[in-house]
């Protein structure tokens, strides 16, 4: 059956978003106003509104600015519908549950096409510490939600592929579904799944010093729920850098993570690191210092100045350029924290 044809058999996929569709194409040239339009209307309509996935390719025949606007929640929508199928053995998954649908929900509006000032990359990696964190306090529970999901995705992702070509469409199938398809895969499993095979699943056992003029409890929590230790009494968290290096000389940390732009007038992430460096040098203590920061030339400059490029033995135990803070979660930080002691306890 042709798309011309499907168009004509009932109601299918483009019938059911006709409202939406026709509301964005009276908006076109304003693509912010289409976010909005489209987000809105989704989030009313979380359901599968594909029959198969031969309906649901049925998005590609779009022209390329409304079907960049649909495929991601189209597809998420798709993959939501796949997730019903699990039903929750005890309090734990069912928690899990929601939190995941959840993440995969809002993952519907995070992609390369859809404009950062509606959907920020910051929330989503934000709620994705806040799911690993559930999902770690009771990871043999959470092992057939993974399970699950991971089977329901690779579905899912293999009733696209063997979809036929269809000269109708725009675009082929692989770039117009199978991207998005795979866009959810990290979404549910792919910090997890390399959790429990690496056996990370104990909190680390070292304490963290977070440095951030704008949210340095919450980050400060991120890091918590990865698995650092909190220290009764002991301030963990510090919106300058003098407050910090007065605290570091006083308590006991054991990493330390700092931002790079602290505000006009105030001591610089570079500078920081330098004297905490020394600091814990003078203390005894490994030092394990990294940086994080919203911009790329900031965070250039660090590897240059103090990271593996700039010194022989850099400050930086991280590589600068991995720590985008839109990108950047606590449970990624934990495992290069995990490669540095593991470092240290081999090569001393």
């Amino acid at each position: 059956m042709s798309t011309n044809e499907q168009l004509n058999s009932g109601p299918n996929l483009l019938e059911k978003i006709s409202p939406v569709l026709n509301q964005a194409r009276l908006l076109s040239g304003d693509r912010v106003a289409q976010f909005e339009v489209v987000r809105s209307w989704f989030e009313e309509h979380p359901e599968n509104l594909a029959s198969d996935a031969s309906d649901l390719a049925l998005v590609c025949t779009l022209p390329y600015e409304e079907r960049s606007l649909f495929t991601y929640p189209l597809v998420g929508n798709w993959i939501m519908e796949q997730m019903a199928k699990f039903t929750p053995e005890s309090a734990h998954q069912q928690e899990v549950y929601v939190k995941l649908r959840e993440q995969v929900a809002f993952g519907r509006f995070v992609n390369h096409h859809w404009d950062e000032s509606i959907i920020s990359l910051e929330e989503q990696h934000r709620r994705l510490d806040e799911l690993n964190a559930l999902m770690l306090k009771d990871f043999n529970g959470s092992l057939s939600i993974r399970k699950l999901m991971r089977k329901t995705i690779i579905q899912s992702a293999d009733e696209v592929r063997k979809l036929p070509q269809n000269s109708d469409y725009t675009t082929d199938l692989g770039h117009g579904l199978i991207g998005p398809m795979d866009s959810f895969w990290f979404l549910t499993t792919w910090w997890f799944d390399q959790t429990i095979q690496e056996e990370h699943v104990e909190p680390l056992g070292v304490s963290i010093m977070v440095v951030d003029d704008q949210k340095p409890k919450e980050w400060y929590g991120r890091m918590v729920g990865a698995g650092f230790k909190d220290i009764p009494g002991q301030q963990g968290y510090f919106s300058d850098c003098e407050s910090a290096l007065e605290a570091l000389r006083r308590g006991q940390y054991d990493v330390i993570l700092t931002d790079l732009d602290l505000g006009a007038g105030k001591m610089d992430g570079i500078e920081f690191a330098k004297l905490a460096y020394e600091i814990q040098q003078a203390k005894g203590i490994p030092p394990r210092v990294s940086v994080f920061s919203w911009s790329k030339e900031l965070l250039e400059e660090a590897e240059r100045r103090i990271g593996r490029w700039g010194r022989e033995q850099p400050i930086l135990f991280h590589q600068a350029d991995f720590n985008d803070k839109a990108r950047f979660t606590g449970f990624n930080f934990r495992k290069q924290v995990a490669n540095k002691l593991e470092d240290e306890a081999r090569f001393g």
